[in-house]
């Protein structure tokens, strides 16, 4: 790339609901992260549904699929280093940070064609993201472009199948960070210092505080800054207030086993 300044691509993966705006408005406000004005929706289309039609590219070009998925890979890859090399090079920064929560459920094909990314994973207790996500299903027209059918069981397969991906061997090799939201809100200098030195930009007790005076004073520049303490972002529990006694069985039932598996406890 010409005239190249991003030193690394990370990702802030996590399920809907989880707290990735917030998170990504306080990493967004050090001086070294870009995280864009926005998610990265043509990546995701990129990633999650590429249109290769493999019988032809072997039929004109004699291209095996691993070929042609290789090259795919690589065309993806390189497009877009290009794309935030472009706009580090007019932010004036240097190690970018995308978060997408629809990018989780392919995480697996991210950590393949990004194999020197770094991931943070933010996760949330799955009771009070599943009855958020639900909650927000009903009050949020654009939730059925990501959910499709709007019902608890279908936004419990897309949770299953976002803990599937990151589970998977391509992203494991990565080591991804694992930060819990409900951590992260009661330390959040403790956190931030961590994931500032995962990312590999300045992690001093100057910089962290820096940071902390600017997003609490909704003067951040990172994405979602000045609505980190709306009642969308913070961490009110829907579990109780929004579903019924038979819907949180039915969520006991089938992801109790993943709520236990992740770290957490009581529900």
């Amino acid at each position: 790339m010409r005239g190249e300044r991003v030193r690394s691509l990370n990702f802030l993966l996590s399920f809907s609901r989880s707290g990735s705006t917030l998170l990504m408005s306080h990493l967004g406000t050090h001086q070294d992260i870009e995280t864009d004005v926005g998610e990265p929706n043509f990546l995701y289309r990129l990633i999650s549904d590429p249109h290769i039609l493999y019988d032809n590219y072997e039929r004109l070009y004699g291209m095996r699929r691993g070929e042609v998925t290789q090259n795919y890979n690589e065309g993806v890859r390189a497009m877009t280093k290009e794309y935030y090399n472009r706009l580090c090079n007019h932010t004036q920064r240097s190690v970018v940070v995308l978060k997408h929560p629809w990018l989780t459920e392919h995480a697996q094909r991210l950590a393949i064609i990004f194999p020197d990314s770094k991931i943070i994973y933010l996760i949330r207790h799955p009771y009070d993201v599943i009855a958020s996500t639900y909650h927000f299903t009903q009050i949020n027209k654009v939730a059925e472009k990501m959910f499709g059918k709007c019902d608890l069981d279908n936004i419990m397969s897309c949770y299953e199948r976002a803990f599937a991906s990151m589970s998977s061997p391509e992203v494991r090799k990565l080591n991804p960070m694992i930060i819990k939201y409900e951590d992260y809100i009661k330390e959040q200098q403790k956190h931030l210092k961590k994931m500032f030195s995962f990312v590999g930009v300045d992690y001093s007790d100057d910089v962290v505080g820096f940071v902390q005076n600017m997003y609490s004073s909704n003067r951040g520049h990172g994405v979602g800054s000045y609505i980190s303490d709306s009642r969308i972002f913070s961490p009110r529990d829907k579990w109780e207030e929004v579903l019924n006694e038979n819907m949180r069985q039915r969520i006991r039932q089938r992801l109790g086993a993943l709520r236990q598996s992740l770290g957490y406890s009581g529900k």
